[in-house]
């Protein structure tokens, strides 16, 4: 009756609204959802009535990449963010959308899609390390000149994320760290990391995930020369 793209029959089944084209006010129709009768983070609110489906701290719509909420959203509830920055997204029932192990609320401390308004990247770069490590004992020695992009291969989107093919984009900066081991710690208000350890930026590679291996071939190719010099 709504034009959502569900049935009635499975709307009233899943306690949605026939007459609501977006029960839940995130600017998402109903049958635009993925998996909407799905509880997909395990809170007792199917995706279709949950404004924050995979529990990440970013609204669907936004994650979804959405500039404008659907007609039949009631865009005053205020559980609809335009999304700032359209041309990546992430997946809304995927807190973690890229596998990097930061959830994509922390990747997006204010939940718009971009980069904090007047924050530099060297800026972010200062804030991410230390909400993530603690670290504050740090020199800034350079930024990669460009922003590095990596897609997700098609055949694991096909099995993790219901054939929604994503990717990131990212800035990467270099500093030097002058404090103590003590100073690590990874165990903040909202822990990324399990654990922790030194490694040479030529070990990077064996150790990152096979489609992220060119990333830092990338970011050697320029850091290496500068670290060399640095320490000589």
């Amino acid at each position: 009756t709504d034009g959502d793209g569900l049935s009635d029959l499975i709307e009233i089944n899943a306690l949605l609204k026939p007459l609501d084209g977006d029960s839940d006010e995130d600017g998402v129709l109903d049958g635009h959802e993925y998996d909407p009768t799905f509880d997909v983070d395990g809170d007792g609110l199917i995706n279709a009535l949950d404004v924050d489906s995979d529990g990440d701290g970013i609204l669907d719509g936004t994650e979804m990449g959405l500039i404008e909420a659907s007609e039949a959203t009631n865009v005053f509830l205020g559980f609809f963010i335009p999304d700032e920055d359209p041309t990546t997204t992430t997946h809304p029932n995927r807190a973690d959308t890229d596998g990097g192990g930061i959830t994509d609320g922390r990747e997006d401390l204010n939940k718009n899609g971009r980069i904090d308004e007047g924050e530099t990247v060297v800026e972010a770069g200062y804030r991410e390390l230390m909400e993530e490590t603690s670290i504050t004992s740090v020199d800034y020695i350079a930024e990669y000149p460009d922003w590095i992009n990596y897609d997700v291969p098609h055949n694991l989107a096909d099995k993790l994320w219901e054939g929604q093919f994503r990717g990131q984009s990212q800035k990467w900066i270099l500093f030097n760290f002058n404090g103590q081991d003590k100073e690590i710690n990874i165990h903040t208000s909202h822990p990324e990391f399990v654990e922790w350890q030194w490694t040479t930026p030529l070990d990077l590679k064996n150790k990152a995930i096979y489609f992220k291996k060119d990333v830092y071939e990338k970011i050697n190719h320029v850091f290496l020369p500068i670290i060399s010099d640095f320490i000589n």
